[in-house]
């Protein structure tokens, strides 16, 4: 199961549209037709199209192992790979 890695930016180039940015372009390019990332932050994802959603075995226990979920409130949230609109 491919993941979409850890996407932060920089506080002083928030509110720029960088994020949402490499969110799509990093989405476009994915190499599968799902993309899954494991989150903190839900509802910034949501309007890519993320939703949550029951993960692959693999990523399911990795939720648990290493993210911790039920300590962290870490969810696994899946969306359909999309073309760049930059």
């Amino acid at each position: 199961c491919f993941e979409l890695g850890s996407v932060a930016v920089l506080e002083k180039y928030r509110k720029r549209g960088v994020g949402s940015r490499l969110v799509r372009t990093l989405m476009s390019k994915f190499p599968t037709k799902k993309v899954w990332i494991t989150t903190m932050s839900p509802d910034y994802f949501k309007r890519f199209g993320f939703e949550t959603a029951k993960p692959p075995a693999e990523l399911a226990r990795k939720l648990k192992t290493i993210c911790h979920a039920e300590k962290w409130e870490v969810l696994a949230m899946v969306a359909a790979r999309t073309s760049s609109k930059l």
